[in-house]
């Protein structure tokens, strides 16, 4: 994986460009800020919301999960190891002035996420500062999960290389991390960072297109411009490519049949595989206001942790802001810490040298 080899051009230099360090935080909390709002709704049963409330007038602000607001799934947890994962990935790079793959720093960070669903708290010589960090050893993963089991089993994946078939939405995000970190082909990057725990091609090419779209939009690309980017990469890419491309299809197709409406998710999936959370999260970001982006991607019957996630990444990306959130977010400082390091090494700037706290933070 070389440097943007596919000629996205990720940093215009005109009035339109995107990139700055409040976009980054705003792609980043705005997951969080969705997997929050989606997590809380997909633990008391998003049917029984929909019942209750088929406009989603009661979702504007975050619902409540045992007594209290704003906590991240395990979705969230996730998205911050990949970031570290790829910043480690980024200084050893820079260390040693080739092109390094980054894929083994990004498992390697994912287990210490894994490390943090299994211990009560940091040890205390932690590897790194994300995982000495208490608030990430609480545990949100549900236990039996097919990312766990495939961390468990200590393989890595690679897109030629599967370690299973499994074909679960879960690492759409890393897309987004991916298509924040320009060193590498966003294409690319996104779908050998989904293989790492999954074996279908499907979730490869949707992870991929969600780090594309991303970096498109935050590089400075109009909305109608990202999509044909994208669309363009997904006709090249060949047959295994033909769900995703549907999906996306569909979704635009539905964007522009009228206002926004939870009727309208049904007809694109529950968000449980690749295709149809992709599908949901680009219909919200294309129909919605940007305040509304999230709620809306959090009014069906289905995986509504990752859609909600997925979509407030894609609603930061394009308009550099998230819905307002009154409550607090449990990550939020981490986030941001986070954002500000991405943005740091992967911003306009021509050249990147880590200072020692930077190297202390994410060691190569």
């Amino acid at each position: 994986m070389s440097y943007n080899p596919r000629g996205v051009d990720l940093f215009p230099d005109h009035a339109t460009r995107n990139v700055s360090a409040p976009r980054t935080r705003a792609v980043l909390g705005g997951a969080v800020l969705g997997d929050a709002h989606g997590s809380a709704i997909q633990e008391l049963n998003p049917s029984s919301w929909l019942a209750r409330d088929p406009t989603g007038a009661l979702l504007r602000g975050l619902v409540p999960l045992g007594g209290r607001e704003g906590l991240s799934g395990e979705g969230s947890q996730q998205l911050l190891f990949v970031a570290e994962g790829l910043l480690r990935a980024h200084n050893a790079a820079t260390a040693a002035r080739a092109d390094l793959d980054p894929v083994p720093h990004v498992h390697q960070a994912l287990q210490r996420w894994l490390s943090t669903q299994q211990n009560p708290g940091p040890s205390p010589r932690p590897d790194g500062w994300l995982v000495g960090r208490s608030v990430l050893h609480v545990r949100r993963s549900r236990g039996r999960g097919g990312t766990l089991q495939a961390l468990r089993s200590g393989l890595v994946g690679r897109r030629d290389r599967p370690v299973n078939n499994l074909a679960d939405s879960t690492p759409l995000l890393r897309g987004v991390v991916a298509g924040l970190c320009p060193r590498w082909d966003p294409f690319d990057l996104g779908q050998e960072l989904a293989a790492i725990t999954h074996g279908s091609e499907a979730v490869h090419v949707a992870t991929g297109a969600v780090a594309l779209i991303v970096a498109s939009l935050v590089g400075g690309a109009e909305w109608a411009a990202a999509m044909e980017v994208t669309r363009s990469t997904l006709v090249e890419a060949g047959a295994g490519a033909e769900v995703v491309l549907g999906a996306v299809d569909l979704a635009l197709d539905e964007s522009d049949r009228g206002d926004p409406s939870p009727a309208r998710l049904s007809r694109l999936g529950d968000g449980r595989d690749p295709a149809s959370a992709l599908a949901i999260a680009l219909y919200c970001t294309a129909a919605a206001e940007p305040s509304e982006i999230v709620a809306l991607a959090s009014l069906h019957a289905g995986a509504t942790e990752r859609t909600a996630a997925l979509a407030g990444a894609l609603g930061g990306a394009r308009y550099g802001e998230t819905a307002a959130s009154e409550v607090p977010l449990e990550l939020a400082t981490l986030v941001d810490a986070v954002a500000d390091d991405l943005f740091a090494h992967f911003g306009p700037a021509s050249t990147f040298e880590p200072s020692e706290a930077d190297w202390s933070r994410y060691p190569g």
